[in-house]
């Protein structure tokens, strides 16, 4: 998961890294916020990480007051921030969107507490666990986050509106991934399901261990680990309970297109967007105060109609959903 960012730097290396400084409008309300200056720090121009600069920006825009200069430093493949754009600059906050920008900014930035945006809860986690080379950076008492998942809260919730006749619920975790148990049992528990985990070690091996969680449980709730939950581990998950016509819970719009039967996620405009509210709201205290960790304000359920009448499943109407959930959203 993680690179390596000890290379030393060099002007050639960062020919294609861009800089854009734009000046936007954020409320007044501290003396912080005249001249308060942003690193919006993208891990590549990617669609889902100009989708989060463009929320960000957004957001930022609808407000009005005082002028916040916003520099957008794109690392467009390489593994380091450059110099130049960190030597004598006076940021008030760097916004990593990418666990790559996250990485980098905490390595080698010591000009501004870190906002990290689309990354997961367990690689914040093993960010925070990492050697002591990664605190020669921004202390990481100073890293707050909103992260790509979601809340447990919601995701039960989810599933015991569109399968209430459900009791056993499924996940499927890596090792990194088994401190978010002390998390999900409680509130699975508190809905009235009973949890199973099937803990993947070798996600090349990990056929019969899915194998089994699918034929013991009644529904199976995909939760996002970049360690385990490749192709492959996604694609026999997806077959074996088609096979044996158990639902499939998912985290993306992907998800839902190779065969969940629905998924709840944030895109990354909305989660670009609750980045510039804890932004402003920094502004509107006239501090920082990090250790924060935030999940997604909202959301949205993507169907997979079609499995879904195969399976017999009701799919609530939109405003169906909207009543019954204070962040949804569908466009």
């Amino acid at each position: 998961m993680r690179t390596s960012l000890a290379r030393q730097f060099s002007p050639r290396r960062w020919g294609l890294t861009l800089l854009l400084a734009v000046v936007l409008l954020v409320p007044a309300g501290g003396v912080q916020a005249q001249g308060a200056h942003v690193a919006l720090i993208l891990s590549r121009e990617g669609r889902i990480h100009l989708e989060a600069q463009r929320g960000f920006e957004e957001r930022l825009a609808e407000a009005t007051g005082e002028a916040v200069r916003l520099s957008v430093i794109r690392l467009n493949g390489s593994d380091a921030l450059p110099r130049r754009f960190v030597d004598g600059q006076d940021y008030d906050l760097a916004v990593a969107v990418g666990a790559r920008a996250t990485e980098a900014a905490l390595r080698e930035n010591d000009f501004a507490p870190v906002l990290s945006l689309l990354v997961p809860e367990v690689v914040i986690d093993s960010l925070t666990e990492s050697s002591p080379e990664m605190r020669n950076g921004a202390s990481l008492e100073n890293l707050s986050a909103v992260y790509l998942d979601q809340p447990p809260e919601r995701l039960f919730s989810v599933i015991g509106k569109l399968i209430p006749e459900a009791r056993r619920i499924g996940v499927v975790l890596g090792t990194r991934g088994l401190p978010k148990l002390f998390e999900l049992k409680p509130v699975a528990r508190a809905h009235g399901f009973k949890l199973e985990v099937a803990v993947i070690h070798d996600p090349e091996d990990a056929a019969a261990q899915i194998t089994e969680l699918v034929r013991d449980t009644d529904v199976i709730l995909a939760v996002y680990d970049p360690a385990i939950m490749n192709n492959r581990t996604a694609r026999w998950l997806l077959y074996t309970a088609f096979q044996q016509r158990k639902p499939v819970i998912g985290f993306s719009q992907a998800f839902v297109r190779a065969g969940a039967l629905a998924s709840v996620y944030s895109t990354p405009e909305m989660i670009g967007r609750q980045g510039a509210e804890v932004f402003l709201e920094m502004l509107r205290k006239g501090r920082w105060q990090g250790g924060r960790r935030y999940y997604p304000k909202q959301f949205t359920i993507e169907f997979n109609r079609r499995l879904a009448r195969s399976l017999r499943f009701r799919i609530p109407a939109v405003e169906e959903l909207k009543k019954y959930y204070k962040g949804y959203r569908h466009d």
